[in-house]
């Protein structure tokens, strides 16, 4: 019986909403991440998270979504930034990292001026309270451990928020100079922000290391109430030897993955062991898990069966990151040395704890691959910012469609997927592929036109039949002569990618009934059988792109596709530097700007030998 009583426990758990949600390090692969913030917004996520954590690119995300930014500012700082210039200045290695702090502590600035820009403080705060009360009120009777443990909490927030309205408010009138003045923000005022709005503000963790001790180091509300926001993100950004070390109160950190690169375990009133629980057949370890919260992580991997994301979630290999002997010494020996991270531990073992706690929390993970975009490939990330937007939105729906998360399922994420799958395909071209575009041109062009399709705004208002029709004609369109033809490279890998054993019987039935195919049904075969089962061949799409031609010739014209704004992917063209005009900006210096400009500053301190 207690077995039955533990699956129906743990399958209450798995319908459990979202708690908290956790980000992977990973470098510039962190520009996928505008993607899946705008996804964790639309499907209704989002809201419903408490908290959030971060190590290293991870961090940085955390941080601006902890502070409120809105799906469309990520994506545009996401599409703008200059990735190469955050490292900042310096020789190949140890680069001092002003503009990626600067950049951090803007926005961080901004999101919270505006916020409290013409807000009225006093109400927001008498709204809180009775929603608060009427929590507590509903608690009241329930006698259960979980139950008094959120009674508990609710009336320390009530008492807090009392604190606030017998004050008038005076916290955020501070927190407003400042912000204004200074641009500085504190884990202590997001801890206000948050109490007062949970919906758009989240509880933060940040993570760094101890660069002498080689300790991990918790920054959040309770433990470094007193330190910056954007001081502590660019301190877990601080990937040894491509960053200077960041000092925060006498103290140098690094990099946050260096010890943990995916801190699912450091959120407030969770038990914070390393160490994995056998849950099955015990109520109080079932109990106490369930008070844990349910965490959303999101980690960088790939399908690849050697991958260790992947290995990790859907493999039993008893050892996941395994590196050779020459890697092992680079990894625990080498790079420490070069570092200069003090500790006894070796990075191997670090790693392979990080992927431990994936497999723990396999169920809940999101695995996103970023393809040619690695750690360090910060020019390849900033040329493909629109496409890893994207791929993020698509990759987080695919998991959340998967699991029955959220409260607005997309129901055109399978048609957005062939189309990125078709545009992935389109991208990997030989020797004389290239040739070919080099002399036809338009290449580019033709690719942005096909990714655009990707977009929710390009399903606005629109039936499927027609999205899916300016697709076919997209593809279709030979860049030699501007005809409509089924022998276009885009063409043929739509024919291919449709004949896929993989590929979704509803994209299938969506192109059956487009083109008008009359599909036969084998003796005892049902139609959803035989829909499954039909190869779609090049000539199937003639009469549909006959047709477009004959009405293209009619109106004089070209196809009435409309033309959809998008980032050229690998274009010379340069990308609007925000940092830049960030740091260009004529609001006159605050001290961290003054700091800043110190040789002295804390910020970037350089590695002395």
């Amino acid at each position: 019986m207690a077995k039955y009583s533990y699956l129906s426990e743990l399958k209450r758990a798995q319908n459990e909403p979202f708690k908290y949600a956790a980000f992977s390090g990973g470098g510039a692969k962190g520009a996928i991440y505008s993607g899946v913030h705008e996804e964790l917004e639309r499907s209704g996520v989002l809201a419903g998270l408490e908290a959030v954590a971060g190590s290293s690119a991870g961090a940085m995300t955390a941080g601006l979504i902890a502070t409120g930014i809105s799906a469309e500012d990520f994506k545009k700082l996401s599409n703008e930034t200059n990735f190469e210039k955050l490292l900042g200045e310096g020789f190949i290695v140890n680069k001092d990292g002003k503009p990626l702090y600067q950049l951090m502590h803007d926005t961080i600035s901004n999101n919270v001026i505006n916020y409290l820009k013409d807000k009225d403080i006093m109400d927001i705060c008498n709204v809180r309270m009775e929603s608060i009360t009427s929590e507590i009120t509903k608690l009241q009777n329930d006698s259960s451990p979980s139950a008094l443990e959120e009674l508990k909490i609710l009336k320390e927030k009530q008492t807090k928020l009392q604190s606030i309205i017998d004050s008038n408010g005076v916290q955020f009138t501070e927190m407003n100079k400042r912000a204004q003045e200074s641009g500085t923000i504190y884990f202590k005022d997001l801890d206000l922000l948050h109490l007062i709005d949970p919906i758009k503000f989240k509880d933060l963790v940040i993570t760094a290391t101890n660069r002498g001790t080689g300790e991990l180091t918790i920054f959040d509300a309770r433990k470094t109430p007193d330190v910056e926001i954007a001081l502590a993100c660019r301190a877990s950004a601080s990937i040894p030897i491509v960053f200077e070390p960041v000092k925060i109160n006498g103290v140098e950190y690094v990099d946050g993955g260096y010890r943990d690169n995916l801190p699912q375990k450091y959120f407030d009133g969770q038990d914070q062991s390393p160490d994995v629980e056998d849950i099955t057949d015990s109520n109080k370890e079932i109990e106490k898990s369930k008070k844990k919260g349910r965490t959303l992580a999101l980690a960088f991997g790939s399908d690849s069966r050697d991958n260790e994301a992947h290995i990790a979630v859907y493999s039993a290999q008893e050892k996941i990151s395994n590196p050779g002997m020459i890697m092992k010494f680079l990894m625990d020996v080498v790079f420490k040395f070069l570092a200069k991270v003090g500790g006894n531990f070796e990075y191997s073992k670090e790693t392979n704890k990080t992927y431990e706690g994936l497999r723990d929390n396999a169920l809940n993970a999101v695995i996103l691959d970023t393809k040619d975009v690695g750690t360090l490939s910060f020019a390849e990330a900033q040329r493909n910012a629109e496409y890893l937007h994207i791929k993020g939105s698509i990759q987080t729906g695919r998991h959340f469609e998967n699991h029955g998360i959220g409260t607005k399922p997309d129901l055109n994420l399978d048609r957005k997927e062939f189309m990125l799958k078709i545009f992935e395909e389109t991208q990997n071209n030989g020797i004389v592929s290239k040739w070919k575009d080099k002399v036809l041109g338009g290449k580019q062009e033709k690719s942005n036109d096909l990714l655009s399709f990707c977009k929710p705004e390009a399903w606005e208002g629109k039936s499927k039949t027609e999205v899916l029709s300016g697709f076919i004609a997209t593809a279709a369109t030979s860049r030699s002569d501007g005809k409509l033809t089924s022998e276009t490279a885009s063409m043929k890998k739509i024919v291919d990618i449709l004949n896929e054993p993989s590929t979704p019987s509803v994209i299938k039935k969506d192109f059956i009934a487009l083109l008008k195919l009359d599909v036969k049904q084998e003796k005892g075969q049902t139609k959803a059988a035989s829909i499954v089962a039909y190869k779609f061949k090049a000539s199937d799409f003639d009469g549909l792109l006959n047709k477009m031609e004959q009405d293209k010739s009619k109106s004089k014209s070209k196809p009435q596709i409309k033309k959809r704004e998008t980032i050229t992917l690998n274009s010379s063209k340069k990308r609007k530097n925000v940092v830049g005009d960030i740091l260009s900006s004529k609001r006159p210096k605050s001290n961290t700007e003054k700091v800043l400009q110190s040789s002295k500053t804390d910020i970037g301190t350089k590695t002395r030998g």
